[in-house]
């Protein structure tokens, strides 16, 4: 095959692509018209269309205020209870786990 059938190739490739683009577009087109001809042809409930009307209702719990929410009390913040356990721990000698890294 030559660079010249190649190329012709690509270009019936293109064209036969725009084709059945537009017959998409087409047929989207007359597919939408025949909706809302559908539409129209089917009969309207009594009332027409405010037949269809969301019409809310209320309850009493709906104006209820929800309860407060409760509080859990939290300790506060100060010294450390135990901060005398760690100085005797380092004075003892226990060191427990050496966190140390040797190089």
């Amino acid at each position: 095959m030559g660079e010249e059938e190649i190329e012709e190739e690509q270009i019936e490739k293109f064209f036969a692509l725009i084709k059945s683009t537009r017959e998409v577009r087409e047929r989207m087109a007359t597919a939408g018209e025949t909706r809302e001809k559908a539409a129209a042809d089917r009969p309207q409930p009594p009332g027409g269309a405010a037949a269809a009307v969301w019409n809310p209702t209320f309850r009493l719990e709906d104006f209820m205020e929800a309860p407060p929410p409760t509080t859990v009390k939290a300790a506060e913040a100060g010294p450390s209870t135990d901060g005398g356990k760690q100085e005797s721990d380092e004075k003892s000698g226990d060191k427990g786990l050496d966190l140390n890294l040797s190089l």
